[in-house]
């Protein structure tokens, strides 16, 4: 998960700090990629 900013570079900091405290700032997108192999709902052990 990245957080970028408005130029598409990742920024590390900004995403503590909205982990930290979520209703800091409101977020555009959610992205999460759980890598290849996954294909169940939370909880589910890769395949």
């Amino acid at each position: 998960m990245v957080i970028t900013d408005a130029a598409g570079k990742t920024d590390f900091l900004a995403l503590q700090s909205y982990l930290k405290n979520l209703q800091a700032k409101s977020l555009t997108y959610i992205v999460f990629d759980p890598g290849p192999g996954w294909s169940g709902p939370p909880g589910t052990p890769p395949d």
